[in-house]
């Protein structure tokens, strides 16, 4: 857990197998996670109440919820990283959650590739999110992300679904 000013770096660890989340930030924590192995915790890495963690090079896998969870006004950076064959959402962004996702791949999943609601935000540019049992992207009930210059493809039900209110902005290149 991070939280306050709380700004650690953890490198090349394996974080796995905990009953909640492999990695809590909150309160402003603000740590830098590089090149980690984080799998089979119910979350992998959840940002909550102005946590803004840098997440990069890691691999988030087979968890039984989802590997990020940014929500409550949580943020941060998420770049490179790869996000595969969790069970539920690889990334659940919602009440005011707002992080930037980069460059990650997000495949294999059990339901959706990335789930933007209630309120969620972000910024998702240059990600490959594909293969998915569901949509590879969901936005829904007054969630307004931006999605610009992602592959998107190969999902069992199809790319972007966007319903009950919410609603996706889409720069060139989503396909």
């Amino acid at each position: 857990m991070s939280q306050g000013d709380a700004a650690p770096l953890l490198q090349a660890n394996r974080v796995h197998n905990n009953r909640r989340t492999g990695v809590f930030v909150q309160d402003g924590g603000a740590p830098t996670l590089l090149e980690n192995d984080i799998f089979r915790n119910t979350v992998g890495v959840e940002a909550v109440d102005d946590a803004a963690p840098v997440v990069r090079g890691n691999t988030l896998h087979r968890h039984k919820l989802g590997g990020v969870w940014v929500h409550k006004g949580g943020g941060g950076t998420y770049e490179g990283n790869e996000m595969r064959e969790n069970g539920k959402a690889a990334v659940r962004v919602w009440d005011h959650g707002n992080p930037v996702l980069k460059g990650n791949s997000i495949w294999g999943g059990r339901t959706v590739g990335l789930l933007v609601y209630e309120f969620g935000k972000g910024h998702y540019v240059d990600n490959e999110i594909h293969s998915h049992r569901s949509w590879n992207i969901e936005v829904k009930r007054n969630a307004f992300p931006l999605i610009e210059r992602n592959k998107i493809h190969s999902s069992a039900y199809g790319g972007v679904y966007c319903h009950g209110g919410g609603g996706a902005r889409l720069g060139r290149r989503a396909h």
